[in-house]
């Protein structure tokens, strides 16, 4: 912690302060001794990290790789990985897409549905694709060469 003019038994009334106001409940005291040993604590790890650092740069080249390793993991390799989500993307894409179309379709079926339901359009319907006919009535059915051919 950066010193604010404040010594560790101040310190520790303001930590005591914010963390039983507003509404904040914390059932434990924070005491002077906690607040050197976090000081303490702080120091020796930059202690520690200097020590590293003077001692031996192959801790720094041990950590190094083992983040590229973790990067190349989680962005190539793991089953949540980038690439992953990447195509899971560019699926819901494509389903959007499809989706959308059939939407399209959707809505020129019940136009032709809301068609079918008036009489003469479905009499029309049933005599063009079906070749049905009235009582008494002859049908004649006329394929050109175009059409025999399909």
């Amino acid at each position: 912690m950066t010193k604010q003019g404040l010594d560790d038994e101040e310190l520790a009334d303001v930590m005591n302060y914010i963390l039983n106001s507003w509404g904040n409940q914390y059932e434990k005291q924070i005491t002077e001794a906690q607040v050197s040993e976090i000081e303490k604590n702080k120091m020796a790890f930059k202690e520690f990290l200097k020590y590293l650092k003077k001692k031996n740069k192959s801790y720094a080249i041990t950590y190094l790789v083992i983040v590229i390793l973790f990067t190349i993991w989680i962005l190539f390799l793991d089953s949540n990985s980038w690439l992953t989500q990447r195509d899971l993307d560019l699926e819901i894409e494509k389903l959007e897409y499809q989706k959308e179309r059939l939407k399209t379709v959707i809505e020129e079926d019940q136009h032709s549905i809301n068609q079918l339901e008036n009489i003469d359009s479905l009499e029309r319907f049933a005599r063009e694709y079906y070749g049905h006919k009235k009582e008494n009535e002859t049908l004649f059915i006329i394929e050109t060469k175009e059409e025999s051919e399909d």
